[in-house]
C-alpha cells in the first residue's frame, strides 16, 4: 500500500516536472526570439 502511494506520488511529480520543464523551455525560447 505504501509503495503504491510512493509510486503514484513519484509519477505525478515526475509528470509535473516534465510539464513545467517543457513550458519553461518554450517560454525562454520565445523570450529569446523576441529579444533578438
Amino acid at each position: 500500500m505504501v509503495l503504491i502511494t510512493i509510486r503514484a506520488y513519484y509519477f505525478s511529480a515526475n509528470y509535473l516536472i516534465n510539464l513545467f520543464d517543457h513550458f519553461y523551455k518554450q517560454h525562454t525560447l520565445v523570450e529569446l526570439h523576441y529579444l533578438i
